[in-house]
């Protein structure tokens, strides 16, 4: 059992002002029956048998938190030490495959206070593994993250998702987006340091490759603002950093865009002001003033024009209203060596079919294997079913393990209305209920079926067969369709 909050959903539980504008400690206190345990986004205070076989556990949170971080997890769990101030809590039958997977925890906060100019506030940094229906990559409830089972590759090759919930201890966490327009301020900023975390670990693992690292993930990142931008076509005063949201649950507003588009415009401004080392004595400041507090754009862009002067004319109206991937292109500005590999790979298939292609082309960094699914994607180009059925005999990405990879190519096969695909994607959609997941999938799967490619009593039931698996934020966005 586990709890989910974030955006409005803190009311279903308890009475409380459910916005992040109001922030508050709290106490809980939870009782299940033995031998369940408890685990809370709090400190752990006390433990209490009952006569009647059920367990008390008490846990505090002292730190002030909007109600969308309250959390709560209860089942057969056991808590396994990563490193000195992180741990795991999941079943015992995932705990060394756990603790492998998310063994750079402690690396990663040491380069986010770095980043961020002060120390981590919250006690212990722990992650809750969750079964694969959890809506989200991973939730960061302070002192206790949830993390979806997908994360788990045995290669760590996902976990970057780890240094983007430790950052939301200082961005999202300590420093919140007063209302849920200004989202981007959580987000925007959390995947900005994310992307200096990794390059601060692959600097100290490879000295001459961070500047690298930290560039390539913001290149996924652009690419993944354009699929995002593309898929909202229909919709682009969602393509807003700060959208008019009047009237709109928050969940069904939800997109990639205050992540990408947030974290571009902290590149650009990274790029006016003379780079990553003028950058970080800002954010150093940014988060000693406003820690503790919930803030708006305009409290940000003060702090910014306070830090660098006005002189910069930045042209705060079109990043934050207007519509689109935004006004500036950051390929000039980023390192594109490991990019281009990824391109050059991409139109190899896009241009030639794939003549000339190996299983050797791919024996590289997983992110390396997104981002030339992403040129494919953001093509928009059909590839025919020989493509296909040759770019995955030659790559094997139907059998991948690795979630976003076998996400991406499943939407270049729907996207070329290739159904020889559909059991793949009808096994991924009954395994994985993570929302940027399923949502763009059933939507593929809605549009053939209004193209008349696929029957729409198909799609409907696929969605039927799954809806219980899916958390109700899931269920919400598709049930009007698919019932």
């Amino acid at each position: 059992m586990y709890t989910q909050f974030q955006a409005i959903l803190a009311r279903s539980m308890i009475p409380c002002q459910d916005t992040p504008a109001v922030k508050a400690p709290y106490t809980m206190h939870v009782t299940c029956q033995a031998p369940l345990v408890a685990a809370c986004s709090g400190a752990h205070v006390s433990t209490t048998p009952n006569d009647n076989g059920t367990i008390t556990y008490k846990f505090h949170q002292k730190m002030p938190i909007p109600s969308y971080l309250i959390a709560l997890g209860c089942g057969a769990l056991e808590r396994g030490q990563i490193g000195p101030r992180s741990a795991v809590w999941c079943e015992k039958e995932t705990m060394e495959a756990a603790k492998h997977e998310f063994a750079e925890t402690d690396d990663f906060m040491t380069a986010a206070e770095q980043i961020c100019g002060m120390d981590y506030l919250w006690g212990s940094y722990d992650l809750l593994v969750l079964p694969g229906s959890f809506p989200y990559g991973g939730m960061e409830n302070p002192s206790l993250t949830f993390v979806n089972s997908s994360l788990i590759t045995g290669n760590r090759e996902l976990t970057d998702v780890i240094a983007h919930e430790i950052t939301h201890s200082w961005s999202g966490n300590l420093v919140t987006n007063s209302s849920w327009p200004d989202f981007w301020l959580n987000e925007g900023f959390t995947m900005y340091i994310e992307r200096l975390i990794l390059r601060a670990v692959a600097e100290k693992k490879e000295p001459g490759t961070g500047d690298k690292t930290r560039d390539f993930a913001a290149c996924l990142g652009y690419g993944e603002l354009i699929s995002t931008v593309n898929s909202l076509k229909e919709q682009p005063e969602l393509t807003k950093l700060i959208p008019d949201m009047r009237g709109i649950d928050p969940d069904d507003a939800f997109s990639r865009i205050p992540y990408e588009k947030g974290c571009l415009l902290l590149i650009y401004l990274e790029s006016r002001v003379g780079g990553i080392s003028k950058m970080i004595p800002w954010l150093h400041k940014y988060f000693a003033t406003f820690a503790r507090q919930s803030i708006d754009t305009a409290d940000m862009i003060k702090s910014f024009e306070d830090h660098f002067g006005k002189e910069l004319n930045i042209d705060w109206d079109t990043w934050l209203y207007g519509t689109g991937r935004g006004p500036w292109n950051p390929m000039e500005y980023l390192d594109q060596t490991w990019n281009k590999n990824a391109q050059s790979l991409a139109n190899k298939w896009l241009q030639q079919n794939g003549d000339g292609a190996s299983p050797n082309d791919i024996k590289w960094d997983a992110a390396l294997t997104m981002v030339f699914l992403d040129n494919i994607l953001n093509s928009e180009q059909k590839l025919s079913a020989e493509t296909l059925q040759k770019l995955n005999t030659t790559y094997q990405l139907s059998e991948s393990k690795n979630v976003e990879v076998l996400w991406r190519y499943l939407r270049i096969c729907l996207q070329s209305e290739y159904l020889e695909a559909l059991p793949d994607v009808e096994k991924f959609v009954s395994i994985h209920g993570r929302g940027v997941y399923v949502k763009s999938l059933y939507k593929h799967l809605i549009d053939l079926a209004e193209a008349g490619v696929l029957p729409k009593d198909k799609v409907k039931q696929i969605y039927q067969k799954n809806r219980l698996f899916y958390h109700s934020v899931i269920r919400n966005a598709f049930d009007s369709q698919l019932l």
